[in-house]
């Protein structure tokens, strides 16, 4: 049988054609151009008749001038659990991977993951491919494709297009310099180019820290131009020795500026140097940190390119989590074509809840869009143990298998997400709903990825989850079959503050027998409608008499939701805003009451119209 693999690089460029066999080729994504950036190479397994692989090797080529390779990882992917799969670098450029199980797959997909990291900031390519296919694999054959540094948005320094001449046609050399302070003397700036009769083009953002005017200064040899916010304000395009030139121009903090400097060197020796000053900032080279290469739309966390951070920035940034890194219609805006650079906020190669959670935070201090504002959260010391139940539940007279994502323990907990696989054959996801920690939260929420796959997460930029052992978020199937706990539930891809986290059994258990309780509406405030999600308490099949009611402030029945003969179980009741006589409610606060025997409890809720 021969089989089919392919290379999908998380962060690179180029897709080589198919071919009728095995092939390797390689998905574009938009990757750095600087030092230390990840790239992520995705090995993809196609396997026709889906015969049996438990065991398989290869060797992985890549750039070594470009690249460094740092790990092999499983986590997601076909081999996620099996006894032994790992690579080593055999020589400078080739990376030995392999692995074996005793239970073989017959899947297709991502068979291992392998990561590396960007070693130039030069902007250039190299080849990819796969070779010495053993075992079960043994028939596969490749195609080899390319993989290409490209300038990130967001990423520090500006970009340099290097001519070998001095009218800026045929591009010799394109590359991130951090800052723009060089000097060549009598020779080039690079081995590639003469020492003469060249020309250099600098583009991207300057990054202000205060509204005030700043002044401009360029030292070159020989002529120069300087653009900022498209204004020219330094013009002196003639041969000359080294000199200072300099201009003015009012910029406001946290609001990046257009940048384009442009030298040509003649003859002699050569410079070229670029800095700034202002009443708050002394003299000084622009510092890398000031500098951006290249800008997403209106800047970093503008994800829908207004120009402003708000929650539709937050929105679409959880959104892009959810739906898998893809950018859906919704949030896909026809000005730009990079929403999913713009939403990682602490680049970090992927859009995350912890995103979304920074965007909303600048937002409510009505700060502009920055470049890279949110440094990844450290990683945390010990990770989180998790684990999952089950539970089968009555869910407003439909059973349904209940899973509690529980945490040991839950100190610091303001973003989480992961990927949960689970038996297509037996179930089907419904829901996913804020748990005991997370009531309250934000945005907890969860998306059917591929079959039997579903990526959950959740975040509050006020609120972090209390310590003690107790579930996050809780995920609701339906049943395919007749009702009953599962094996094949699997966590895995954990980011943000479940980065690291590692996995306890899971527990299957009796139905519910607890306590009644009334949680938290979601959304709240919420506008039109809101989820209020509650638990009846008691011995299987005992039934409780279970009364909820929306009220005013003024203690007025506004709607009642529930009046009925309840089992124990976890149930979902609605409000769509409305009163019992049909009438819209006005904007305002309300409460929501819950009676169950001798239980009474009462939650807030306010209504936005």
């Amino acid at each position: 049988m021969t089989r089919a693999l392919r290379i999908v690089s998380m962060v690179a460029l180029v897709c080589a054609a198919p071919v009728a066999h095995a092939q390797v080729s390689v998905s574009p994504q938009p990757t750095s151009g600087s030092v230390n950036q990840t790239v992520l190479v995705d090995v993809v397994l196609t396997n026709p008749g889906a015969a049996p692989v438990d065991a398989f090797g290869f060797r992985l080529s890549y750039p070594e001038a470009l690249l460094a390779y740092q790990s092999v990882s499983v986590a997601g992917t076909l081999t996620d659990g099996w006894i032994a799969v790992s690579g080593a670098e055999t020589t400078p450029g080739v990376v030995q991977v392999g692995g074996f199980h005793t239970t073989p797959t017959t899947a297709g997909g991502v068979l291992v993951r392998v990561a590396f990291l960007v070693e130039t900031n030069l902007l250039t390519s190299g080849a990819i491919a796969l070779s010495n296919f053993v075992d079960d694999i043994t028939a596969a054959t490749t195609t080899p494709a390319t993989f290409q540094v490209v300038v990130a948005p967001g990423g520090a320094g500006l970009l340099g297009e290097y001519y070998n001449n001095i009218d800026f046609t045929g591009t010799l050399l394109r590359r991130v310099d951090a800052t723009v302070n060089f000097d060549w003397a009598l020779g080039s700036p690079d081995p590639s180019m003469g020492t003469n009769d060249f020309s250099i083009r600098w583009t991207g953002y300057v990054d202000p820290a205060f509204t005030q005017t700043y002044t401009f200064y360029t030292i070159t040899d020989d002529g120069v131009r300087l653009w900022v916010n498209d204004q020219l304000i330094i013009d002196y395009w003639i041969p000359q020795a080294a000199i200072e030139r300099s201009g003015s121009i009012a910029l406001t903090a946290g609001v990046p500026a257009s940048i384009r400097m442009e030298m040509f060197e003649e003859a002699g020796e050569a410079v070229a140097q670029l800095s700034w000053s202002s009443p708050s900032q002394g003299k000084q080279i622009i510092p890398s940190n000031r500098l951006i290469a290249s800008l997403c739309a209106q800047g970093i966390g503008d994800v829908d390119a207004t120009g402003l951070l708000d929650a539709s920035d937050v929105a679409c940034a959880f959104d892009m989590f959810l739906s898998g890194q893809a950018v859906l219609p919704g949030c896909d805006s026809p000005s730009t074509t990079c929403e999913l650079s713009a939403a990682d906020v602490n680049c970090s190669g992927a859009v995350t809840p912890a995103d979304a959670r920074a965007i909303e935070i600048r937002a409510a201090a009505s700060l502009a869009p920055a470049p890279c504002f949110a440094p990844p959260d450290p990683v945390p010391s010990p990770p989180h143990e998790l684990g999952l139940v089950q539970y089968i539940v009555d869910d407003g007279g439909t059973p349904r298998l209940q899973v509690l994502l529980v945490v040991e323990d839950a100190s610091d907990l303001d973003a989480f997400g992961a990927r949960l696989s689970f038996p297509a054959s037996e179930l089907v996801f419904n829901r996913v709903e804020p748990g005991y920690l997370t009531a309250g939260w934000h945005s907890i929420d969860g998306r059917s990825v591929a079959v039997g796959q579903i990526v959950l997460g959740g975040f509050d930029p006020t609120m972090t989850a209390p310590p003690g052992t107790a579930d996050v978020c809780r995920i609701f199937f339906d049943f395919v079959g007749s009702p009953a706990t599962v094996t094949g539930l699997v966590l895995s891809n954990f980011v943000d503050d479940f980065t690291g986290a590692t996995m306890g059994a899971v527990t299957d258990v009796e139905p519910q027998v607890g306590i009644h309780s009334l949680h938290p509406n979601y959304p709240n405030p919420f506008n039109p409608s809101t989820h209020v999600r509650y638990d009846v308490g008691g011995r299987p099949g005992e039934h409780v008499r279970v009364r909820i009611a929306i009220y005013d402030v003024r203690g007025a029945l506004v709607r009642s939701l529930v009046d009925a003969d309840r089992v124990s179980g976890s149930y979902l009741a609605t409000w769509d805003g409305l009163a019992d006589t049909g009438a819209q409610a006005a904007s305002g606060v309300y409460f929501c009451s819950m009676r169950a025997g001798d239980f009474v409890a009462s939650r807030r809720m306010v209504l936005l119209k």
